[in-house]
């Protein structure tokens, strides 16, 4: 369906969004694949540069999980 890797669309789209979209998506990324507080969250969002926000959004979208299965992962 798609002719682009995952990943190619993903850091297209993550290199568009400013500071505070990147960082809201981080946060809303990390919450739904951990289960960890939006404080939590924002505070390790804070920390995570482009190449991490894009490998989780490329899981996010790639590979969906519930948040049971990684958390045996972790």
């Amino acid at each position: 369906m798609f002719k682009k890797a995952p990943e190619d669309v993903c850091h297209s789209f993550i290199s568009k969004l400013d500071y505070w979209q990147a960082l809201n998506l981080t946060t809303t990324l990390l919450q739904a694949q951990t289960d960890i507080s939006f404080e939590d969250a924002r505070v390790k969002a804070l920390t995570i540069k482009e190449d991490e926000l894009n490998y989780l959004m490329t899981q996010a979208i790639s590979a969906p999980r519930s948040r049971h299965d990684i958390n045996k992962l972790v």
